[in-house]
Order: structure tokens, then C-alpha cells, then sequence
């Protein structure tokens, strides 16, 4: 008896200075005090962790000294919590989404299948859902944990999440408290956290075969292609080996919805004295930014590109009726700016001419996204392609 109750106090005094351990870890880490926890348990570590607050793990999991076991259990809370970025310590660190290559591609080729199949009357009012993959783990096969699934709205859906992050600012108010202000942004993060996806379907009607068109169709090769629209390029902060930097986030943006707004009409003059009404006007489009890379390289065309072998008749009908039908899963993991961290913002002007008398602003607004699949329908809703899509099995699409 006397044996049994020192071994409890025993693990009762290991556990207590883990506290301190950890205490002191998510406040000031030493070396010393980090090794300490380090060489814990994995269940003491793993219970002491559970105990902190959000605020306190990204403390300690922007910290330098930061030992890779307990690293590795951090990211497990955090993810489970639903948090995907820390900002602590004047940095950000993006909470790795833990996604196998393996798993990931089995089960977007297991969802063509099963989106494939018509659905019943009571099932088309429910919301697609696919299982999201284990996330990685260095650890025996038994210990490896389940994600929540992903769940596939539509365009409205998409469309209601970019007005959402179009009125919201995560910077501090001048007469918000700094409580509020917490409740405010975590809000927003847990809004848009890992697991939510789109399913978006398009017309590809493209009767006049344009190459410059989502799908069109090659008549020597007899292909049809689908090639992303030509690459944008977005700096953001992400972290490399434990040091913040910029690179460029080469993405392509599919729209989805566009509106267009006459503002007014004015006159115009070139040097010579000749005048011209000039019309002013704002196009305002929507859409998804279909992640490729990030990279230091600017100039490289990275953009997402497929193609099948199919007959001139059946291309003829895929591009004057058919449908081009993209599942993607939104990647919160490369953000653009501390104020509105996700969605991506891009504005170009187009000067009036002569020949041209238009004075056209045009902006355009996307979510960041990984393609999942990508199918193609025909006339009747027939599917006649469909593929898995590029840069999903990575853990980070960093180079």
C-alpha cells in the first residue's frame, strides 16, 4: 500500500512540474524548460496542451524554440479546434492541414463515382458531402485520427461567403475592447475553416470553339481540353522553416457570377482638340481562385490543364450544351493580409480610346481554393470526363 501511494505522488509531482513546464513554455520558453517538455509522456504532454487556451498553444506554437513532438501535438489541437492560423509572437504560422496524397486522391476518385450516379427526388435537397481524408502522422497506423468531412455548397453558398469576408476587417476598432475584438475575429476564423467546399457548375458555351475559353476542342489531336484561365499572382506571408517571408501565389480565377454597373457618362479630349463621350463604367465579378502554386518565380504559366479523347460530334455538343462541373475544398492556409486574410482582390483599369470610348474598372473577388475534381456533362447530364485535379496531394503547395 505504501509503495502504490509513492508512486502516486510521484506521478502527481511529474505532472505538476509539467504544468510549470508548460506554463512556462507558452510565456517565456527557455531551452531548458523546452527540452523538459519535450522529453514528457505523450499522453502528460498531450494533457497539459488540452488544457490551454487558443491563444496560449499559438503562443507557444510561434515560439523558436519549439521541439518537433510537441509541435506536432499543438497542430493536432489547433486543428481540432478548427483554427488554422496562428498569429502570435509578430508572426503568422498556417496550421498545416495534415492531408495525405494517397488518401486524398482515393476519395476524390471515389466521390466522381458516386456524384456520377443520379440521385433520388429526397436526395437532391441534401448537401454533397465527401469524406476528407486522415491527416498525416509519423505515428503506428492505429493512432491515426478522423477530420470532419467536406462539405460541398453551391454557388450561392460561395457567393454568401465572399460578401461575408467583404465586410469583415480583422483589425482592432478604436472603440472595440480587445475581448471583443478576439470574439469578433475568431468568429470569422471558425466561419471559414477547413472542411468547407464548393461544388460548382458552369455552361461551357463555347459554339464558336475559342481556345481562350475554359473548354474547347482541338480538331487535329481530336481533344478536348480544359485549360484554367491564364494565371494571376498574389503576394502572400507564409512560413518556411520557421521564418516568415513573401512569395507569389499563383492561382486561376474561374468566375462564377459578374455584375456590371453604367456609372456615368463624361467628355473626353485628346491633344489635337477632338472630343468623344466617354462612358465609365465597373464590372464587379465573383469567383474561386484555383490555388497552383507558391513560389519565388513570377513568370512561370502554372496553370491547371487537362484533356480527353473524344469525337468531333460529341465535342461539338459537350461545348454548345454541355457543363464543366469543379468540386474544390477551400485552403485558408496562405493569407494575403492580417485585415482580410482570405479573400483574394484583384482590380484593373481599362483606359478609354477612340476606338474604344469605355472607361472600365474592373474588380474581381475569389475565394482560395484546391481543385478536387473536375467533370465534364453532356447535353443530357451525362458525364463523359472527369479527373482528379492538380496540387491536392501536397502537403503545401510552398516550393
Amino acid at each position: 500500500m505504501a509503495t502504490g501511494l509513492n508512486n502516486i505522488d510521484i506521478i502527481g509531482s511529474v505532472k505538476k512540474v509539467g504544468v510549470c513546464l508548460i506554463s512556462v513554455l507558452l510565456a517565456s520558453c527557455g531551452a531548458i524548460q523546452s527540452k523538459n517538455i519535450e522529453e514528457m509522456s505523450d499522453n502528460d504532454r498531450l494533457g497539459l496542451l488540452s488544457s490551454k487556451s487558443d491563444a496560449e498553444l499559438c503562443s507557444a506554437y510561434n515560439h523558436p524554440l519549439l521541439k518537433a513532438n510537441t509541435e506536432q501535438q499543438i497542430e493536432k489541437l489547433l486543428r481540432d479546434r478548427q483554427i488554422g492560423r496562428c498569429d502570435a509572437r509578430s508572426k503568422v504560422r498556417i496550421i498545416p492541414l495534415g492531408v495525405t496524397s494517397t488518401e486524398l486522391a482515393s476519395n476524390v476518385k471515389k466521390d466522381v463515382l458516386e456524384v456520377s450516379q443520379a440521385p433520388s427526388a429526397s436526395e437532391k435537397s441534401k448537401p454533397s458531402i465527401a469524406v476528407q481524408p486522415s491527416p498525416i502522422s509519423t505515428q503506428p497506423e492505429k493512432q491515426k485520427e478522423q477530420t470532419a468531412p467536406v462539405v460541398f455548397g453551391d454557388k450561392n453558398a460561395l457567393l454568401a461567403d465572399i460578401k461575408a469576408m467583404q465586410g469583415e476587417r480583422l483589425t482592432k476598432g478604436d472603440f472595440e475592447s480587445k475581448s471583443e475584438y478576439e470574439q469578433r475575429k475568431q468568429a470569422y476564423l471558425d466561419r471559414f475553416k477547413k472542411g468547407k467546399g464548393y461544388k460548382i457548375s458552369l455552361e461551357i458555351d463555347n459554339p464558336q470553339n475559342k481556345k481562350e475559353k475554359l473548354v474547347y476542342f482541338d480538331p487535329d489531336s481530336e481533344e478536348v481540353r480544359i485549360s484554367l484561365p491564364s494565371i494571376s499572382r498574389d503576394l502572400v506571408w507564409v512560413n518556411s522553416g520557421g521564418k516568415d517571408g513573401l512569395k507569389w501565389l499563383h492561382n486561376s480565377f474561374v468566375q462564377v457570377e459578374s455584375t456590371d454597373h453604367k456609372l456615368k457618362t463624361y467628355k473626353a479630349s485628346n491633344r489635337l482638340g477632338a472630343s468623344i463621350e466617354v462612358v465609365e463604367m465597373a464590372i464587379t465579378r465573383y469567383g474561386i481562385a484555383v490555388l497552383s502554386q507558391a513560389t519565388k518565380d513570377y513568370g512561370k504559366d502554372l496553370r491547371q490543364r487537362f484533356s480527353t479523347q473524344l469525337n468531333r460530334d460529341a465535342a461539338k455538343e459537350i461545348l454548345e450544351s454541355g457543363k464543366i462541373v469543379m468540386e474544390v475544398i477551400f485552403d485558408p492556409r496562405y493569407p494575403l493580409a492580417k485585415d482580410n486574410p482570405f479573400l483574394i482582390k484583384n482590380e484593373d483599369k481599362t483606359k478609354p480610346t477612340f476606338d474604344r470610348p469605355l472607361d472600365v474598372t474592373d474588380i474581381r473577388y475569389a475565394v482560395p481554393v484546391r481543385l478536387l475534381n473536375i467533370r465534364l456533362l453532356n447535353k443530357a447530364g451525362k458525364e463523359v470526363f472527369a479527373t482528379s485535379g492538380r496540387q491536392i496531394d501536397v502537403e503545401s503547395l510552398m516550393d
